[in-house]
């Protein structure tokens, strides 16, 4: 996941703001992503973002990845609502095409969310729930083209510090994914006060896989 600090400088390279729309030039410090409990600084190599009044579109925005050199292009349109102790981001349609590493080079992969929409609320001074739901459609990947849809049976919770910036994994929360071309279902269900999880994938009435494993390794960051 993608985050920018907000009304913050490059730490190296630039960006130039005309009226709503900023134009960014290798861009270093400004976007950063998270890789399970750790965040990674990325570099804005080029790209447009034009803000109309919350709402942010996106024109070919190329962040890079500074260590692994992958890549991401975002393009599309995301409709964003801030509120006292909530925020929502919502987008019909939205692509990423992004250069993966595989092995010794690269992989081209696609990805296309539709009707996609993100919730964050703070529950309590120390806990940030967010769910998400949607569709998202990928060609190209490791393991070929699929689409899933995905939503947040039970908001996931996370503990923040007083800056409201996150601190560790989820320790409450659930999430189903369909898989709409296998027919399957994974259903993943925190393990109350643990960094663990359920994870449970069904096909019908039969269960195929049922074990248990860390956020971080279904975030994809454990080595």
């Amino acid at each position: 996941m993608q985050q920018s600090h907000a009304d913050a400088e490059c730490e190296s390279g630039q960006y130039k703001i005309i009226n709503n729309q900023i134009d960014f030039n290798e861009c270093s410090g400004l976007f950063y992503q998270f890789e399970g409990d750790k965040h990674q600084s990325l570099v804005a190599k080029s790209g447009t973002v034009i803000n109309n009044d919350g709402d942010y579109t996106f024109k070919n925005l190329v962040l890079e990845n500074p260590i692994t050199f992958e890549t991401k292009t975002f393009s599309g349109t995301l409709k964003s609502l801030e509120m006292e102790d909530s925020a929502q981001v919502s987008s019909e349609s939205f692509s990423v095409k992004a250069s993966e590493k595989n092995g010794t080079g690269f992989r081209n992969v696609a990805y296309l969310f539709e009707n996609y929409q993100l919730q964050y609320t703070l529950k309590t001074p120390t806990e940030l729930n967010i769910s998400s739901n949607g569709q998202i459609s990928v060609q190209n990947s490791a393991v070929g083209d699929y689409k899933i849809k995905f939503t947040t049976t039970d908001p996931l919770a996370i503990t923040v510090n007083q800056d409201e910036e996150r601190e560790g994994l989820p320790y409450r929360g659930a999430v189903k994914i369909e898989n709409t071309d296998l027919k399957s279902t994974t259903l993943i269900t925190s393990i109350p006060n643990t960094y663990n999880v359920q994870y449970q994938v069904l096909y019908g009435n039969q269960k195929l896989v049922d074990n248990t494993q860390t956020w971080t390794k279904i975030f994809g960051a454990e080595k």
